[in-house]
């Protein structure tokens, strides 16, 4: 039997779509959703999906409890769909179960298998190669990366605005009344409007300034 089958890096590839399909979900979320809840909800699910996906692949530390990991990511993304996504909730539950039981039932003994075929064979080596300790290095500096991205996205999303900016009713909110993606920035400038105008008039392209 082969090491690393063809349908064990199909298993993995497909849950790791499904981990970057959450960066997604855990950003609409935040729409409707108490931030509190979304945002452990979002990073057990969107972590904990990409974990699984490496401990499918033999990463050292993740490959022998792959199984259990996978299933906190499952409840945790459908936590987040039935409370904040509720217009797309079914299909993405649909989709999270599917991938669970095509992982856990129909492949989960073959993937243990040949995670253990592939522990064995680095067993018996003397030390593992540089080129495998630099990916399992990058796969969990990647996922330190996705923590972090969880971890600051309320504060990114609310940034310099205060509680009463961000309910306030801005021009031009009319045209856009069900928006879900929203970013809310501001910076409180202490100046009267006629003198603060005059400087906002004349950014942007072939104007007085062109700034980032």
């Amino acid at each position: 039997m082969s090491s690393y089958s063809f349908k064990r890096g199909l298993v993995a590839a497909i849950v790791l779509l499904h981990a970057l399909a959450h960066a997604s979900v855990g950003m609409w979320a935040f729409a409707d959703g108490n931030v509190w809840v979304v945002e452990p909800l979002w990073g057990i699910a969107m972590v904990g999906y990409f974990a699984a996906a490496f401990g499918i692949m033999g990463m050292p530390l993740l490959c022998r409890r792959w199984k259990e990991i996978l299933v906190i990511a499952t409840f945790a993304s459908m936590l987040l769909l039935l409370i904040s996504v509720s217009d797309l909730a079914m299909i993405g539950i649909s989709i999270d179960v599917v991938i669970l039981i095509a992982a856990l039932v129909w492949e989960g003994d073959v993937i243990d298998a040949e995670v253990s075929a592939s522990e064995s064979m680095d067993h018996s080596a003397q030390h593992h190669s540089l080129l495998r300790r630099a990916k399992w290095s990058i796969a969990g500096l990647f996922l330190l990366y996705a923590g972090v991205v969880v971890l600051v996205r309320p504060a990114y999303l609310q940034w310099g605005t205060t509680a009463d900016e961000r309910v306030a009713t801005l021009p031009g909110d009319d045209l856009a009344p069900n928006a879900r993606y929203r970013i809310d920035h501001a910076i409180t400038i202490h100046a009267p409007a006629d003198a603060v105008g005059p400087w906002i008039a004349q950014l942007g392209q072939d104007r007085g300034g062109f700034y980032s």
